[in-house]
């Protein structure tokens, strides 16, 4: 799926005007965490849902941090922590087919 980022990675890059999943992510975020069963139809699907789950995850380190400046430190340190990936069994994700 096409980003938009400045950053040079394996997604192809989006035009600036067009919504990026990233975006639909962040748009969409408050009306899916109220969701009890969320059905995956499709690999799009699944980035919505990992998505959903980083943004709340972003959103607690944000609420445990007394400062600005702290809650950048430890979002920058979550950013870099090491996730598993889809074929490991502590992926939280497995279990979604």
């Amino acid at each position: 799926m096409p980003l938009k980022t400045k950053t040079s990675g394996p997604a192809p890059k989006a035009e600036s005007e067009i919504e990026d999943v990233v975006d639909e992510g962040i748009n969409f975020f408050r009306a899916n965490v109220f969701f009890k069963n969320f059905e995956v139809r499709s690999n799009a699907d699944r980035v919505i849902v990992f998505l959903t789950v980083f943004i709340q995850k972003c959103l607690e380190v944000i609420a445990k941090n007394p400062n600005e400046a702290e809650a950048k430190k430890n979002l920058m340190n979550l950013i870099g922590e090491q996730i598993p990936g889809s074929g490991d069994p502590k992926f939280f994700m497995s279990t979604i087919t």
